[in-house]
Protein backbone atom coordinates (compact mmCIF):
# COMPACT_ATOMS: atom_id res chain seq x y z
CA UNK A 1 0.00 0.00 0.00
CA UNK A 2 1.29 3.49 -0.90
CA UNK A 3 1.80 6.19 1.68
CA UNK A 4 -0.36 8.84 -0.14
CA UNK A 5 -3.69 9.01 -1.91
CA UNK A 6 -3.41 8.63 -5.71
CA UNK A 7 -5.09 11.95 -6.76
CA UNK A 8 -4.37 14.58 -4.14
CA UNK A 9 -1.28 12.94 -2.57
CA UNK A 10 -2.65 13.18 0.98
CA UNK A 11 -0.64 11.17 3.57
CA UNK A 12 -2.06 7.79 4.65
CA UNK A 13 -1.71 6.19 8.11
CA UNK A 14 0.61 3.22 8.19
CA UNK A 15 -0.08 0.06 10.24
CA UNK A 16 1.13 0.39 13.81
CA UNK A 17 2.31 3.91 12.98
CA UNK A 18 3.53 5.97 15.86
CA UNK A 19 2.21 9.50 16.30
CA UNK A 20 -0.71 8.86 13.98
CA UNK A 21 -2.12 12.23 14.86
CA UNK A 22 0.64 14.01 12.94
CA UNK A 23 -0.14 12.24 9.70
CA UNK A 24 -3.84 12.61 10.30
CA UNK A 25 -3.57 16.33 10.99
CA UNK A 26 -1.43 16.85 7.90
CA UNK A 27 -4.14 15.21 5.77
CA UNK A 28 -6.79 17.40 7.36
CA UNK A 29 -4.76 20.54 6.55
CA UNK A 30 -4.54 19.50 2.91
CA UNK A 31 -8.25 18.68 2.84
CA UNK A 32 -8.96 22.12 4.25
CA UNK A 33 -6.88 23.68 1.51
CA UNK A 34 -8.17 21.60 -1.41
CA UNK A 35 -11.83 20.89 -0.77
CA UNK A 36 -13.87 23.88 -1.99
CA UNK A 37 -10.52 25.47 -2.74
CA UNK A 38 -10.34 29.24 -2.81
CA UNK A 39 -7.16 31.15 -3.50
CA UNK A 40 -6.55 34.85 -3.02
CA UNK A 41 -4.27 35.31 -6.04
CA UNK A 42 -2.52 33.32 -8.77
CA UNK A 43 -0.16 36.04 -9.99
CA UNK A 44 2.40 36.10 -7.13
CA UNK A 45 5.85 34.47 -7.25
CA UNK A 46 6.91 35.74 -3.80
CA UNK A 47 4.93 35.05 -0.57
CA UNK A 48 3.08 37.92 1.10
CA UNK A 49 4.74 39.30 4.21
CA UNK A 50 1.93 38.74 6.75
CA UNK A 51 -0.45 36.01 5.65
CA UNK A 52 -3.35 34.95 7.85
CA UNK A 53 -4.01 31.32 8.69
CA UNK A 54 -6.01 29.75 5.90
CA UNK A 55 -4.74 32.16 3.17
CA UNK A 56 -4.14 30.16 0.02
CA UNK A 57 -2.26 31.07 -3.19
CA UNK A 58 -1.42 29.44 -6.51
CA UNK A 59 2.32 30.04 -6.88
CA UNK A 60 3.46 31.68 -10.12
CA UNK A 61 6.81 30.83 -11.67
CA UNK A 62 9.55 31.62 -10.82
CA UNK A 63 8.98 31.38 -7.05
CA UNK A 64 11.28 33.04 -4.54
CA UNK A 65 11.72 33.18 -0.77
CA UNK A 66 9.73 30.64 1.25
CA UNK A 67 8.04 29.59 -2.00
CA UNK A 68 11.26 28.81 -3.80
CA UNK A 69 11.05 25.56 -5.75
CA UNK A 70 7.25 25.37 -5.39
CA UNK A 71 6.22 26.71 -8.81
CA UNK A 72 2.66 25.74 -9.77
CA UNK A 73 1.75 24.42 -6.27
CA UNK A 74 -0.89 25.62 -3.85
CA UNK A 75 0.58 27.45 -0.84
CA UNK A 76 -1.52 27.31 2.37
CA UNK A 77 -0.64 29.44 5.43
CA UNK A 78 -1.00 27.81 8.89
CA UNK A 79 0.63 28.71 12.22
CA UNK A 80 3.08 31.08 10.57
CA UNK A 81 4.33 28.46 8.13
CA UNK A 82 3.57 27.57 4.53
CA UNK A 83 2.18 24.21 3.51
CA UNK A 84 2.33 23.17 -0.15
CA UNK A 85 0.13 20.86 -2.20
CA UNK A 86 0.52 19.84 -5.81
CA UNK A 87 -2.60 20.32 -7.98
CA UNK A 88 -4.18 17.23 -9.45
CA UNK A 89 -6.37 16.66 -12.50
CA UNK A 90 -9.93 17.83 -11.92
CA UNK A 91 -9.06 20.21 -9.07
CA UNK A 92 -11.36 23.26 -9.19
CA UNK A 93 -10.31 26.49 -7.50
CA UNK A 94 -12.09 29.80 -6.98
CA UNK A 95 -9.81 32.81 -7.67
CA UNK A 96 -11.03 35.53 -5.33
CA UNK A 97 -9.37 38.58 -6.92
CA UNK A 98 -10.69 37.59 -10.36
CA UNK A 99 -14.11 36.31 -9.26
CA UNK A 100 -13.50 33.28 -11.43
CA UNK A 101 -13.51 29.49 -11.24
CA UNK A 102 -10.53 27.67 -12.76
CA UNK A 103 -9.71 23.98 -13.04
CA UNK A 104 -6.55 21.90 -13.54
CA UNK A 105 -6.53 19.38 -16.39
CA UNK A 106 -3.32 17.70 -15.28
CA UNK A 107 -1.11 20.09 -17.24
CA UNK A 108 -2.52 23.66 -17.24
CA UNK A 109 -5.12 25.72 -15.50
CA UNK A 110 -8.19 26.81 -17.55
CA UNK A 111 -11.28 28.94 -16.94
CA UNK A 112 -14.21 26.88 -15.79
CA UNK A 113 -16.46 28.60 -18.36
CA UNK A 114 -14.48 26.97 -21.18
CA UNK A 115 -15.93 23.55 -20.35
CA UNK A 116 -19.43 24.58 -19.28
CA UNK A 117 -21.83 23.67 -22.15
CA UNK A 118 -23.92 26.73 -23.31
CA UNK A 119 -25.46 25.26 -26.48
CA UNK A 120 -29.17 24.58 -26.80
CA UNK A 121 -29.95 25.82 -23.31
CA UNK A 122 -33.53 26.91 -22.67
CA UNK A 123 -32.68 30.46 -21.56
CA UNK A 124 -29.78 32.53 -20.29
CA UNK A 125 -29.69 35.58 -18.10
CA UNK A 126 -26.51 37.60 -17.70
CA UNK A 127 -26.60 39.78 -14.62
CA UNK A 128 -30.40 39.51 -14.72
CA UNK A 129 -33.16 36.92 -15.11
CA UNK A 130 -34.30 35.53 -18.43
CA UNK A 131 -37.95 34.57 -18.97
CA UNK A 132 -40.11 32.74 -21.49
CA UNK A 133 -40.33 35.84 -23.75
CA UNK A 134 -36.83 37.23 -23.26
CA UNK A 135 -34.93 33.95 -23.32
CA UNK A 136 -31.64 35.86 -23.47
CA UNK A 137 -31.47 38.73 -21.00
CA UNK A 138 -28.40 40.88 -20.43
CA UNK A 139 -28.10 43.65 -17.89
CA UNK A 140 -24.95 45.62 -18.58
CA UNK A 141 -23.64 49.12 -19.20
CA UNK A 142 -22.17 48.00 -22.51
CA UNK A 143 -22.09 45.10 -24.96
CA UNK A 144 -19.16 44.15 -27.17
CA UNK A 145 -19.24 41.97 -30.26
CA UNK A 146 -15.68 41.63 -31.53
CA UNK A 147 -14.56 39.96 -34.72
CA UNK A 148 -12.12 37.10 -35.16
CA UNK A 149 -11.93 37.27 -38.93
CA UNK A 150 -12.55 39.91 -41.59
CA UNK A 151 -15.66 41.37 -39.96
CA UNK A 152 -18.52 40.83 -37.57
CA UNK A 153 -22.29 40.61 -38.17
CA UNK A 154 -25.23 40.62 -35.79
CA UNK A 155 -28.15 38.82 -37.45
CA UNK A 156 -31.87 39.03 -36.76
CA UNK A 157 -33.82 36.43 -38.77
CA UNK A 158 -37.54 36.08 -39.31
CA UNK A 159 -39.31 33.16 -40.98
CA UNK A 160 -41.92 35.00 -43.10
CA UNK A 161 -42.29 38.40 -44.78
CA UNK A 162 -45.21 39.30 -42.49
CA UNK A 163 -43.12 38.69 -39.34
CA UNK A 164 -40.93 41.30 -37.65
CA UNK A 165 -37.17 41.40 -37.18
CA UNK A 166 -36.25 44.68 -35.50
CA UNK A 167 -34.41 46.49 -32.73
CA UNK A 168 -36.69 48.14 -30.17
CA UNK A 169 -35.52 51.04 -28.01
CA UNK A 170 -37.37 51.59 -24.72
CA UNK A 171 -37.66 54.09 -21.89
CA UNK A 172 -38.55 52.32 -18.61
CA UNK A 173 -39.56 49.29 -20.68
CA UNK A 174 -41.94 51.33 -22.90
CA UNK A 175 -41.12 51.48 -26.61
CA UNK A 176 -39.93 54.78 -28.10
CA UNK A 177 -38.13 53.82 -31.32
CA UNK A 178 -37.89 50.75 -33.53
CA UNK A 179 -36.09 49.99 -36.76
CA UNK A 180 -35.91 46.86 -38.86
CA UNK A 181 -38.17 44.69 -41.00
CA UNK A 182 -41.50 45.50 -39.37
CA UNK A 183 -44.35 43.46 -40.81
CA UNK A 184 -42.88 43.32 -44.33
CA UNK A 185 -39.51 43.21 -46.08
CA UNK A 186 -39.05 47.00 -46.36
CA UNK A 187 -36.77 48.70 -43.84
CA UNK A 188 -38.73 50.83 -41.33
CA UNK A 189 -37.77 53.44 -38.77
CA UNK A 190 -40.60 54.03 -36.30
CA UNK A 191 -41.02 56.34 -33.31
CA UNK A 192 -43.57 56.55 -30.49
CA UNK A 193 -44.26 59.09 -27.74
CA UNK A 194 -45.83 56.52 -25.38
CA UNK A 195 -45.15 53.00 -26.63
CA UNK A 196 -48.71 52.69 -27.96
CA UNK A 197 -49.04 55.15 -30.88
CA UNK A 198 -46.36 54.63 -33.53
CA UNK A 199 -45.29 56.75 -36.53
CA UNK A 200 -43.50 55.11 -39.45
CA UNK A 201 -41.04 58.01 -39.78
CA UNK A 202 -39.00 56.58 -42.64
CA UNK A 203 -39.34 53.60 -44.97
CA UNK A 204 -36.71 52.33 -47.42
CA UNK A 205 -38.15 50.29 -50.26
CA UNK A 206 -36.51 46.84 -50.43
CA UNK A 207 -36.44 46.88 -54.28
CA UNK A 208 -35.70 50.45 -55.39
CA UNK A 209 -34.03 51.80 -52.28
CA UNK A 210 -36.37 54.82 -52.42
CA UNK A 211 -36.73 56.61 -49.05
CA UNK A 212 -40.18 57.75 -47.90
CA UNK A 213 -40.29 60.28 -45.06
CA UNK A 214 -43.67 60.45 -43.32
CA UNK A 215 -43.18 63.96 -41.87
CA UNK A 216 -40.55 65.34 -44.24
CA UNK A 217 -36.97 66.35 -43.47
CA UNK A 218 -36.33 69.03 -40.85
CA UNK A 219 -32.98 70.81 -41.19
CA UNK A 220 -31.19 72.60 -38.36
CA UNK A 221 -30.27 76.27 -38.69
CA UNK A 222 -26.88 75.56 -40.21
CA UNK A 223 -24.86 77.85 -42.49
CA UNK A 224 -23.50 78.09 -46.02
CA UNK A 225 -20.03 77.13 -44.76
CA UNK A 226 -21.37 74.13 -42.80
CA UNK A 227 -24.65 73.00 -44.46
CA UNK A 228 -27.05 70.68 -42.66
CA UNK A 229 -27.29 68.33 -45.64
CA UNK A 230 -23.77 68.29 -47.03
CA UNK A 231 -22.72 66.88 -50.39
CA UNK A 232 -19.17 67.50 -49.25
CA UNK A 233 -17.61 69.62 -46.52
CA UNK A 234 -19.10 72.99 -47.50
CA UNK A 235 -21.59 72.31 -50.31
CA UNK A 236 -25.20 71.37 -49.61
CA UNK A 237 -28.53 72.46 -48.10
CA UNK A 238 -29.25 74.45 -44.95
CA UNK A 239 -32.01 76.53 -43.36
CA UNK A 240 -31.54 80.22 -44.15
CA UNK A 241 -33.04 81.83 -41.05
CA UNK A 242 -32.53 85.38 -42.42
CA UNK A 243 -34.88 84.76 -45.33
CA UNK A 244 -36.90 81.90 -43.75
CA UNK A 245 -35.86 79.81 -46.71
CA UNK A 246 -34.14 76.66 -47.87
CA UNK A 247 -30.63 77.78 -48.73
CA UNK A 248 -28.06 76.00 -50.83
CA UNK A 249 -24.34 76.64 -50.88
CA UNK A 250 -21.38 75.81 -53.11
CA UNK A 251 -17.80 75.99 -51.82
CA UNK A 252 -18.95 77.62 -48.58
CA UNK A 253 -20.87 80.52 -50.20
CA UNK A 254 -24.66 80.80 -50.36
CA UNK A 255 -25.61 80.37 -54.02
CA UNK A 256 -29.30 81.02 -53.49
CA UNK A 257 -32.43 80.17 -51.53
CA UNK A 258 -36.02 79.01 -51.99
CA UNK A 259 -39.02 80.43 -50.10
CA UNK A 260 -42.72 79.76 -50.50
CA UNK A 261 -42.89 82.56 -53.10
CA UNK A 262 -39.38 83.04 -54.48
CA UNK A 263 -36.40 81.20 -55.94
CA UNK A 264 -33.26 83.33 -55.96
CA UNK A 265 -29.73 82.86 -57.24
CA UNK A 266 -27.26 85.27 -55.67
CA UNK A 267 -23.62 84.95 -56.76
CA UNK A 268 -21.37 87.56 -55.20
CA UNK A 269 -17.91 88.67 -56.28
CA UNK A 270 -18.72 89.38 -59.94
CA UNK A 271 -19.24 85.71 -60.77
CA UNK A 272 -21.25 85.01 -63.92
CA UNK A 273 -24.55 83.23 -63.28
CA UNK A 274 -25.90 80.64 -65.70
CA UNK A 275 -29.21 78.77 -65.51
CA UNK A 276 -29.19 76.04 -68.12
CA UNK A 277 -32.23 73.98 -69.15
CA UNK A 278 -31.44 71.17 -71.58
CA UNK A 279 -33.83 68.93 -73.49
CA UNK A 280 -33.72 66.46 -76.37
CA UNK A 281 -36.74 67.14 -78.56
CA UNK A 282 -39.09 70.04 -77.93
CA UNK A 283 -38.28 72.11 -74.84
CA UNK A 284 -41.58 73.47 -73.53
CA UNK A 285 -40.69 75.61 -70.51
CA UNK A 286 -43.83 77.03 -68.92
CA UNK A 287 -44.85 79.38 -66.14
CA UNK A 288 -48.49 79.04 -65.16
CA UNK A 289 -50.50 81.33 -62.89
CA UNK A 290 -53.94 80.56 -61.48
CA UNK A 291 -55.85 83.39 -59.82
CA UNK A 292 -59.33 84.88 -59.76
CA UNK A 293 -57.94 88.36 -60.45
CA UNK A 294 -55.55 89.76 -63.07
CA UNK A 295 -52.39 88.12 -61.71
CA UNK A 296 -50.07 86.81 -64.41
CA UNK A 297 -46.75 85.04 -64.92
CA UNK A 298 -43.75 87.37 -65.01
CA UNK A 299 -40.08 87.11 -65.91
CA UNK A 300 -38.03 89.95 -64.42
CA UNK A 301 -34.49 90.96 -65.38
CA UNK A 302 -32.89 93.40 -62.93
CA UNK A 303 -29.78 95.55 -63.09
CA UNK A 304 -27.99 97.38 -60.28
CA UNK A 305 -24.52 98.72 -59.87
CA UNK A 306 -22.50 97.99 -56.72
CA UNK A 307 -22.77 94.62 -54.99
CA UNK A 308 -25.52 92.33 -53.72
CA UNK A 309 -24.91 93.59 -50.19
CA UNK A 310 -24.66 97.27 -51.24
CA UNK A 311 -26.46 97.97 -54.56
CA UNK A 312 -26.35 101.38 -56.26
CA UNK A 313 -28.56 102.86 -58.97
CA UNK A 314 -28.04 102.03 -62.63
CA UNK A 315 -26.88 104.73 -65.05
CA UNK A 316 -27.57 105.83 -68.60
CA UNK A 317 -26.62 103.19 -71.22
CA UNK A 318 -26.47 100.38 -68.63
CA UNK A 319 -27.84 97.17 -70.14
CA UNK A 320 -30.69 96.01 -67.89
CA UNK A 321 -30.78 92.54 -69.38
CA UNK A 322 -30.36 90.39 -72.49
CA UNK A 323 -32.37 87.49 -73.83
CA UNK A 324 -30.11 85.67 -76.30
CA UNK A 325 -31.10 83.17 -78.97
CA UNK A 326 -28.27 80.77 -79.83
CA UNK A 327 -28.24 78.04 -82.50
CA UNK A 328 -25.62 75.30 -82.24
CA UNK A 329 -22.61 76.26 -84.35
CA UNK A 330 -19.99 73.80 -83.04
CA UNK A 331 -17.81 76.78 -82.11
CA UNK A 332 -16.74 78.39 -78.85
CA UNK A 333 -16.61 76.74 -75.45
CA UNK A 334 -20.30 75.75 -75.44
CA UNK A 335 -20.74 75.08 -79.15
CA UNK A 336 -23.58 77.65 -79.29
CA UNK A 337 -23.34 81.19 -80.70
CA UNK A 338 -25.51 84.30 -80.44
CA UNK A 339 -27.79 84.72 -83.46
CA UNK A 340 -30.40 87.13 -82.10
CA UNK A 341 -30.89 89.18 -78.94
CA UNK A 342 -33.59 91.11 -77.12
CA UNK A 343 -31.99 93.81 -74.95
CA UNK A 344 -33.22 96.46 -72.49
CA UNK A 345 -31.08 99.58 -71.96
CA UNK A 346 -31.31 102.49 -69.51
CA UNK A 347 -31.86 105.78 -71.43
CA UNK A 348 -32.83 107.98 -68.48
CA UNK A 349 -30.61 111.07 -68.38
CA UNK A 350 -31.52 112.00 -64.79
CA UNK A 351 -30.53 109.97 -61.74
CA UNK A 352 -32.77 106.92 -61.58
CA UNK A 353 -35.47 107.00 -58.93
CA UNK A 354 -39.17 106.14 -58.65
CA UNK A 355 -40.03 108.90 -61.17
CA UNK A 356 -37.11 108.58 -63.59
CA UNK A 357 -36.87 105.18 -65.25
CA UNK A 358 -36.46 105.90 -68.94
CA UNK A 359 -35.46 102.85 -70.92
CA UNK A 360 -35.31 101.38 -74.40
CA UNK A 361 -35.90 97.93 -75.87
CA UNK A 362 -33.55 96.80 -78.66
CA UNK A 363 -33.61 93.86 -81.07
CA UNK A 364 -30.41 92.46 -82.60
CA UNK A 365 -29.85 89.82 -85.29
CA UNK A 366 -26.90 88.42 -87.22
CA UNK A 367 -26.99 89.16 -90.95
CA UNK A 368 -26.62 86.22 -93.31
CA UNK A 369 -22.93 85.48 -93.73
CA UNK A 370 -21.95 87.18 -90.46
CA UNK A 371 -21.44 86.20 -86.83
CA UNK A 372 -21.77 89.76 -85.48
CA UNK A 373 -25.00 90.92 -83.87
CA UNK A 374 -26.42 94.02 -85.57
CA UNK A 375 -29.10 96.23 -84.09
CA UNK A 376 -32.28 95.80 -86.15
CA UNK A 377 -34.86 97.77 -84.15
CA UNK A 378 -35.33 99.78 -80.99
CA UNK A 379 -38.44 100.90 -79.10
CA UNK A 380 -38.71 103.80 -76.69
CA UNK A 381 -41.24 106.41 -75.66
CA UNK A 382 -39.38 109.32 -77.21
CA UNK A 383 -38.33 107.93 -80.61
CA UNK A 384 -41.07 105.35 -81.02
CA UNK A 385 -39.97 102.55 -83.35
CA UNK A 386 -36.52 102.97 -84.88
CA UNK A 387 -34.84 100.65 -87.36
CA UNK A 388 -31.11 99.93 -87.68
CA UNK A 389 -30.04 102.48 -85.08
CA UNK A 390 -31.54 105.82 -84.10
CA UNK A 391 -33.71 106.06 -87.23
CA UNK A 392 -37.36 106.53 -86.16
CA UNK A 393 -39.93 105.08 -88.55
CA UNK A 394 -43.03 105.38 -86.34
CA UNK A 395 -42.98 107.99 -83.57
CA UNK A 396 -45.05 108.16 -80.41
CA UNK A 397 -47.73 110.10 -82.33
CA UNK A 398 -48.02 107.05 -84.61
CA UNK A 399 -46.72 109.11 -87.50
CA UNK A 400 -44.67 107.20 -90.12
CA UNK A 401 -41.26 108.49 -91.06
CA UNK A 402 -39.35 107.59 -94.23
CA UNK A 403 -35.61 107.43 -94.44
CA UNK A 404 -34.39 110.86 -95.50
CA UNK A 405 -31.56 111.33 -98.00
CA UNK A 406 -30.56 113.83 -100.62
CA UNK A 407 -31.10 112.96 -104.25
CA UNK A 408 -27.37 112.57 -104.75
CA UNK A 409 -26.99 110.49 -101.61
CA UNK A 410 -29.98 108.26 -102.25
CA UNK A 411 -29.74 104.51 -101.81
CA UNK A 412 -29.32 102.83 -105.19
CA UNK A 413 -32.74 101.68 -106.49
CA UNK A 414 -33.13 97.97 -105.95
CA UNK A 415 -36.56 96.88 -104.63
CA UNK A 416 -39.75 98.10 -106.26
CA UNK A 417 -42.13 99.68 -103.80
CA UNK A 418 -39.55 100.98 -101.29
CA UNK A 419 -40.33 104.49 -100.09
CA UNK A 420 -37.77 107.19 -99.26
CA UNK A 421 -37.84 110.92 -98.58
CA UNK A 422 -35.54 113.05 -100.75
CA UNK A 423 -35.02 116.20 -98.75
CA UNK A 424 -33.68 118.33 -101.62
CA UNK A 425 -36.35 117.35 -104.17
CA UNK A 426 -38.90 119.86 -105.42
CA UNK A 427 -36.51 122.72 -105.11
CA UNK A 428 -35.68 121.89 -101.52
CA UNK A 429 -39.26 121.38 -100.43
CA UNK A 430 -38.64 117.63 -100.29
CA UNK A 431 -40.67 114.81 -101.78
CA UNK A 432 -41.52 111.14 -101.31
CA UNK A 433 -39.64 108.91 -103.74
CA UNK A 434 -40.85 105.49 -104.86
CA UNK A 435 -38.25 102.88 -105.79
CA UNK A 436 -39.19 101.24 -109.11
CA UNK A 437 -36.23 98.83 -108.76
CA UNK A 438 -34.30 100.69 -111.46
CA UNK A 439 -35.00 104.36 -110.66
CA UNK A 440 -36.96 106.64 -108.32
CA UNK A 441 -40.33 108.18 -109.17
CA UNK A 442 -41.39 111.21 -107.13
CA UNK A 443 -44.94 111.68 -105.97
CA UNK A 444 -46.45 114.58 -104.17
CA UNK A 445 -47.06 118.33 -104.38
CA UNK A 446 -45.19 120.02 -107.26
CA UNK A 447 -42.59 122.59 -106.32
CA UNK A 448 -41.71 125.64 -108.46
CA UNK A 449 -38.32 126.47 -109.97
CA UNK A 450 -38.18 130.22 -110.47
CA UNK A 451 -35.97 131.82 -113.13
CA UNK A 452 -35.39 135.50 -112.31
CA UNK A 453 -31.88 136.04 -113.70
CA UNK A 454 -31.05 137.24 -117.21
CA UNK A 455 -28.93 134.15 -118.01
CA UNK A 456 -29.00 130.64 -119.39
CA UNK A 457 -30.41 128.03 -116.92
CA UNK A 458 -30.54 124.27 -116.44
CA UNK A 459 -33.54 122.33 -115.13
CA UNK A 460 -32.59 119.29 -112.99
CA UNK A 461 -35.46 116.80 -112.58
CA UNK A 462 -36.65 116.01 -109.02
CA UNK A 463 -34.29 118.60 -107.53
CA UNK A 464 -36.15 121.50 -109.28
CA UNK A 465 -39.70 120.26 -108.89
CA UNK A 466 -42.17 120.01 -111.80
CA UNK A 467 -42.88 123.67 -112.61
CA UNK A 468 -40.50 126.26 -114.03
CA UNK A 469 -41.63 129.93 -113.86
CA UNK A 470 -39.50 132.26 -116.00
CA UNK A 471 -40.02 135.91 -114.98
CA UNK A 472 -36.55 137.25 -115.90
CA UNK A 473 -36.20 140.46 -117.94
CA UNK A 474 -34.09 139.17 -120.85
CA UNK A 475 -31.61 141.33 -122.74
CA UNK A 476 -30.97 138.51 -125.25
CA UNK A 477 -32.29 135.09 -126.20
CA UNK A 478 -31.54 132.65 -123.35
CA UNK A 479 -31.38 128.80 -123.04
CA UNK A 480 -33.17 126.45 -120.65
CA UNK A 481 -31.47 123.06 -120.81
CA UNK A 482 -33.52 120.07 -119.58
CA UNK A 483 -31.03 117.78 -117.80
CA UNK A 484 -31.47 114.01 -117.49
CA UNK A 485 -29.78 113.65 -114.10
CA UNK A 486 -31.95 111.52 -111.75
CA UNK A 487 -34.79 111.61 -114.33
CA UNK A 488 -37.24 108.73 -114.68
CA UNK A 489 -39.48 107.64 -117.54
CA UNK A 490 -42.61 109.77 -117.83
CA UNK A 491 -41.27 112.66 -115.75
CA UNK A 492 -43.20 115.87 -116.61
CA UNK A 493 -42.28 119.53 -116.26
CA UNK A 494 -44.30 122.68 -117.08
CA UNK A 495 -42.34 125.71 -118.32
CA UNK A 496 -44.00 129.14 -118.57
CA UNK A 497 -42.59 132.53 -119.70
CA UNK A 498 -43.99 135.69 -118.08
CA UNK A 499 -41.08 138.17 -118.18
CA UNK A 500 -40.63 141.47 -120.04
CA UNK A 501 -38.27 140.32 -122.78
CA UNK A 502 -38.29 143.18 -125.20
CA UNK A 503 -38.67 140.68 -128.02
CA UNK A 504 -36.25 138.07 -126.61
CA UNK A 505 -37.18 134.38 -126.10
CA UNK A 506 -36.39 131.48 -123.71
CA UNK A 507 -35.44 128.45 -125.82
CA UNK A 508 -35.74 124.95 -124.35
CA UNK A 509 -32.98 122.43 -125.30
CA UNK A 510 -32.19 118.76 -124.79
CA UNK A 511 -29.59 117.88 -122.16
CA UNK A 512 -26.80 118.27 -124.72
CA UNK A 513 -27.55 122.01 -124.81
CA UNK A 514 -27.59 122.12 -128.63
CA UNK A 515 -30.75 120.27 -129.69
CA UNK A 516 -33.70 122.71 -129.65
CA UNK A 517 -37.04 121.40 -128.44
CA UNK A 518 -39.16 124.59 -128.30
CA UNK A 519 -38.95 128.38 -128.07
CA UNK A 520 -41.13 130.27 -125.57
CA UNK A 521 -41.99 133.92 -126.10
CA UNK A 522 -43.48 136.17 -123.44
CA UNK A 523 -46.71 134.90 -121.95
CA UNK A 524 -46.24 131.43 -123.43
CA UNK A 525 -46.02 128.04 -121.75
CA UNK A 526 -45.38 124.40 -122.68
CA UNK A 527 -45.29 120.94 -121.05
CA UNK A 528 -42.40 118.55 -121.56
CA UNK A 529 -42.19 114.81 -120.85
CA UNK A 530 -39.18 112.51 -120.69
CA UNK A 531 -39.07 109.25 -122.68
CA UNK A 532 -36.54 106.90 -121.06
CA UNK A 533 -36.50 104.61 -124.12
CA UNK A 534 -35.47 107.40 -126.44
CA UNK A 535 -33.53 109.13 -123.68
CA UNK A 536 -35.02 112.42 -124.91
CA UNK A 537 -37.40 115.15 -123.78
CA UNK A 538 -40.53 115.74 -125.88
CA UNK A 539 -42.95 118.66 -125.91
CA UNK A 540 -46.34 117.43 -124.87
Amino acid sequence: MTSTTPRSGMPLLAAAQAQKHVTHNQALVEIDALIGAAILDRDLSAPPSSPADGDCYLIKATATGAWSGQDGRLAYSLDGAWNFAAPFKGLTVYVSDETKLIFYDGAVWSDFASVVPLENIAMLGINTSADSTNKLAVKSSALLFDNIGNGVQAKLNKHAAGDTASLLYQTNYSGRAEFGLCGDDNFHMKVSPDGAAWTDAATIDRTSGAVTLAAGLKLPNASAAAPAVALNTNTGLFYDSTNSALGFSVAGAELGYLTSSMFRLALAGGTSTTISLQSEGNANNQIETYATGSATATYTLRKARGTIAAPTVAATNDVIGNINFQPYSASGSSGFSNSARLQAVVTETATLDASHLGSQLRIFACPIGSASLTEVARLDNEGGLSLFGANPVIDKNRAHRLRSTTIAGAVAPSVAGNLFYHSDAQGGAGEVAVDTSSAYRHAGQAAVRKLTTDADATYTPRADGRIVRDSAALSADRKLTLATTNVTDGHKVEVSRRGASGGHNRSVYQSDGTTLIATLADNANADFIYDATAALWFQK
